[in-house]
């Protein structure tokens, strides 16, 4: 069921015992650690993981406490904040040099292709050659996963986030013409994936999968309205310019 597979009962399960835990023991200084075990699938979650909160009206009783949560909120959501920095900006570089390599290498083997062609030469060995240097890329792809497997324990959502990555980055390399589109688009989507990294982070037992369909969906809402408002009439202009003078040669020559 959709519930199943995009929320997830474990989800669920997590969160309510979370809270559960910390409503009866909101009071108690004790260093009891809580676990939650799927006996299915044999996945262990680790409850003290999760972020607690503080009850409004016991701001009198313990303020001491109080400023401690109010710290350690504030901590982590800092710590939530470099951990995201620090990760889209190595992915991110990670991917932009393998596409930068593979739109080299792509762009060569055009020119070679051409140049046997017409010389009508065998191409077989320049196919042979240009596969074989792609097998280099191999490497780095997997070593992109395995640094997402790092802060990632779903590795569906941590492939899932390394897809969409790849793709906001061939869409900003390939689809933008607008100074409007050069200059808010790459921001638009650094800021919607930060929100859902920083989300993760700071709430590791949240919907995450939710989260990063949410994401996903803002940066569909700016590419469409970017394409609408600026991209596409810049297209149109284009196509109405290379074709005036292909009308101005039919009408002198009728």
């Amino acid at each position: 069921s959709l519930f199943e597979h995009l929320i997830g009962y474990e989800t669920v399960a997590v969160n309510a015992f979370s809270r559960l835990i910390e409503s009866q023991h909101s009071f108690t200084r004790s260093e009891t650690r809580w676990f939650f075990k799927n006996v299915d699938s044999g996945a262990v979650y680790s409850l003290n993981a999760a972020e607690t909160t503080y009850q409004p009206g016991n701001i009198i009783k313990e303020p001491r406490r109080l400023i401690s949560t109010v710290f350690n909120m504030v901590l982590r959501r800092f710590g939530a904040l470099i951990t995201s920095m620090f990760m889209m900006c190595s992915v991110g570089s990670l991917v932009a040099f393998a596409l930068k390599e593979v739109q080299l290498r792509a762009w060569k083997l055009t020119i070679d292709l051409q140049d046997h062609i017409r010389a009508q030469l065998s191409y077989t060995d320049v196919l042979l050659r240009y596969s074989l240097d792609a097998i280099v890329l191999v490497p780095i792809l997997i070593g992109i996963l395995f640094f997402m497997f790092e802060f990632f324990k779903d590795h569906r959502l941590a492939f899932a986030v390394l897809v969409v990555a790849w793709l906001c980055e061939l869409f900003v390399i390939l689809s933008r013409r607008h100074s409007i589109s050069l200059f808010y688009l790459p921001r638009l989507f650094f800021a919607y994936f930060l929100a859902f990294h920083v989300y993760y982070f700071t709430y590791p037992f949240g919907f995450t999968w939710i989260a990063l369909l949410t994401s996903v969906a803002f940066m569909q809402h700016a590419v469409l309205m970017i394409w609408n408002r600026w991209e596409f009439p810049l297209l149109r202009s284009n196509n109405a310019q290379r074709g005036n003078p292909v009308r101005s040669n039919q009408r002198n020559a009728s």
